[in-house]
C-alpha cells in the first residue's frame, strides 16, 4: 500500500491479489460494482484517504472492498469500469 500526502488531497494505492486457485468476483462497495478476478490477478485501487477507512472482506467466492472515494481500479494497464460513470464520493459514516 502506498500513501501519498504530497498532493492537494491524500490518496492511497492498494494492491489486492487473488491468491486462490480459482477466479473470484471483486466487488467495490458502496457502488455495487463487480468484476471477475482471475486466479493470480492483482488489482490496483487508487482511493482518496478521507471518509471511511479502506476495508477488505474475503468471502467464499468474492473479495469486497469498502471505500468512500475511489479514483480507479486497474488490472495491468486496463482501468475497470472506465468511462461508465463517475463514482461519487460516499457519504461519511455516521458517528458510533
Amino acid at each position: 500500500m502506498t500513501i501519498n500526502q504530497g498532493t492537494r488531497e491524500p490518496f492511497v494505492t492498494l494492491l489486492i491479489q487473488n491468491t486462490r486457485d480459482v477466479a473470484v468476483t471483486f466487488c467495490l462497495e458502496p457502488w455495487g460494482e463487480e468484476y471477475p478476478m482471475p486466479h493470480g490477478a492483482t488489482f490496483r485501487i487508487v482511493a482518496h484517504g478521507r471518509g471511511w477507512p479502506l476495508e477488505v472482506h474475503h468471502g467464499h467466492d468474492r473479495i469486497t472492498l469498502f471505500a468512500a472515494e475511489v479514483e480507479g481500479i486497474f488490472h495491468g494497464q486496463e482501468e475497470l469500469g472506465a468511462g461508465l460513470w463517475k463514482r461519487e464520493a460516499a457519504p461519511p459514516t455516521p458517528p458510533p
